[in-house]
């Protein structure tokens, strides 16, 4: 922003919202811990 390159809104709306404008990572959601409960349940039945 301060070289002039962004305004002061598009420097305001990638600081608040960040994660969703970088493009230099993989995101990728968690499951649960009662999904990741459930499924090691299950595998500890099927041993």
């Amino acid at each position: 922003m301060e070289a002039g390159q962004i305004t002061k809104e598009e420097y305001d709306r990638w600081r608040y919202r960040y994660p969703e404008f970088d493009g230099s990572q993989i995101w990728a959601k968690v499951p649960s811990k009662e999904f990741s409960d459930a499924l090691i349940k299950n595998l500890e039945i099927d041993k």
